[in-house]
């Protein structure tokens, strides 16, 4: 039965929505299980790009989701600049305030927000993306030139920003442009990224645990790191998806599934 709505997404929201609970409940206690639980950052971004992929993208994309996302940012930051002026003055500088405003960086208690400027680089470069993607859609050279060359831009820009977040939602734009245009290629993407999921993380628990090794802090061994854990988030979400809607008519139901939707909507 065809659905109109895909009750997965919700179920795998709900997934990630509970991994980043139980990440920040070990990361209190400094328990290194923090690290890999932390995946469901990585679910969440994944999750929103595969939605703009599968979506026909609307006249004026870029200021209608800057719109969104930013008038109750701002609300919220001059609240906050407010309260620290009327009883803790001497704890906000004006540089953590140009910050804020300019989304570069956050005020004391609000760095929970951190991800914002991610989300609107991506709401930034999404109508490019798709527009050059679509087009080359018999030309797989260049598609796969134009995913090159946009993963090395995002290594270089890895300076000032953590550019595997980026990525991430590519590769959920990517798969969403997939997803509706070309099955035969989904299944070849799907084996393909639990194949490098499995493989890269292999490699990072061999590092990690194994070899007595001082590469912690070591750039490009941080970078590994960082595009493995998003790899490890689309192998989940490709399992998970492919898991849920395969079960979807035998076992769950759409009020369950709504249940789970509303309350990862208030979470976010």
């Amino acid at each position: 039965m065809k659905r109109e709505y895909d009750y997965s997404i919700s179920l795998i929201r709900f997934i990630a929505m509970c991994l980043i609970i139980t990440c920040h409940f070990f990361q209190y206690f400094e328990n290194e299980l923090a690290w890999w639980l932390n995946v469901g950052v990585q679910l969440f971004l994944f999750i929103s790009g595969y939605l703009y992929g599968i979506k026909k993208e609307k006249n004026n994309f870029i200021y209608k989701n800057f719109i969104k996302i930013l008038v109750p940012y701002y609300l919220l930051i001059v609240f906050m600049i407010l309260i620290y002026f009327i009883a803790c003055r001497n704890e906000l500088t004006l540089l953590s305030i140009i910050k804020a405003l300019l989304t570069i960086g956050t005020i004391p208690g609000g760095e929970h927000l951190w991800f914002i400027k991610y989300i609107l680089l991506c709401y930034l470069i999404t109508p490019f993306i798709k527009t050059n993607l679509s087009k080359y859609d018999t030309d797989s050279k260049r598609r796969v030139l134009i995913i090159i060359l946009t993963l090395f831009l995002l290594v270089i820009f890895n300076y000032f920003i953590n550019s595997s977040f980026v990525f991430c939602y590519l590769l959920g734009l990517l798969y969403g442009m997939i997803f509706i245009n070309n099955k035969k290629a989904l299944n070849r993407f799907n084996y393909f990224a639990i194949f490098c999921a499995i493989f890269s993380n292999i490699i990072i628990i061999y590092l990690k645990y194994t070899q007595d090794l001082n590469i912690q802090n070591n750039l490009f061994y941080s970078l590994f790191c960082d595009f493995s854990h998003v790899l490890l988030g689309v192998g989940i979400f490709i399992i998970l998806k492919n898991l849920f809607d395969y079960l979807y008519e035998k076992i769950f139901t759409k009020k369950i599934i709504d249940f789970l939707n509303y309350n990862c909507a208030c979470f976010m």
